[in-house]
């Protein structure tokens, strides 16, 4: 009941997470519940950046150029923006004692990325069917899950190496302009694709967004999506800890 109250003066108030996490712990609550307490204000964190320290928020998220094959042809998505991380809503967060280390599951409802995309090659052993046009992505079902290991400085808490991983249950990458004419980038009749050969379009559509297909999709965005999440999560967690009682945790 204490931590039922606790968590709803909370829900009013992230001003001093830090604070929040030490009274928490000190009225007796098991550590893994008020551990719920930087969860909560992580999100604000990943919505809003530090600025002070020059991290930008993670929505919206730029994202470097990347490149991958895709029935023979080479596809480039460019000025990718993605947007939805900082509406996670926290699975679950725990503390092994054993090895030091703060277990977190986040799931994000909707990721979705746009921006613009080339494709060059032979597209299923047919030659001349270059692309260029706009593309959107939305991934539903993401999850991520992070651990941070924490180490005893002195008195203080530290977070030493921490890492993320992204996993997705559905991919729908949605690209416009596929395969144009001679002189004629988009054909307006194919409603869906605005594509010059619809049937195409469609059979490269059915494999991108197959399971295997958008999971090559997300690993070439995995390390630079996780990396910023890393940057954000371990500033906010080393402005909190060190200000907690290291005794909770060793």
């Amino acid at each position: 009941m204490k931590l039922f109250v606790f968590m709803i003066c909370l829900g009013q108030s992230l001003a001093d997470p830090a604070s929040d996490l030490q009274t928490c712990l000190e009225e007796g609550n098991e550590l893994n519940e008020c551990l719920k307490i930087t969860m909560a204000a992580l999100k604000l964190f990943m919505k809003n950046g530090v600025p002070e320290v020059g991290l930008p928020p993670l929505d919206p998220l730029k994202l470097a150029n990347v490149e991958f094959t895709l029935a023979g042809a080479v596809v480039a998505f460019k000025n990718v923006t993605a947007t939805g991380l900082s509406n996670h809503e926290s699975k679950n967060v725990q503390y092994n004692k054993e090895t030091s280390t703060i277990e977190m599951s986040l799931f994000v409802p909707k990721f979705s990325t746009n921006g613009n995309y080339t494709l060059e090659g032979k597209v299923l052993n047919v030659d001349g069917l270059n692309s260029n046009g706009p593309y959107r992505n939305e991934d539903s079902g993401v999850t991520v899950e992070g651990a941070a290991k924490l180490e005893k400085n002195g008195n203080n808490i530290v977070v030493g190496k921490m890492d993320f991983t992204l996993k997705l249950n559905k991919i729908k990458i949605h690209m416009e302009c596929l395969f144009p004419k001679p002189g004629q980038n988009c054909c307006e009749k194919d409603k869906k694709y605005r594509s010059c050969n619809p049937i195409f379009a469609r059979t490269i559509h059915r494999t991108i967004n197959t399971k295997t297909g958008g999971s090559s999709f997300v690993d070439k965005f995995q390390d630079e999506i996780t990396g910023r999440i890393v940057d954000i999560s371990k500033d906010y967690f080393n402005r909190l800890l060190p200000k907690v009682d290291s005794s909770f945790f060793f």
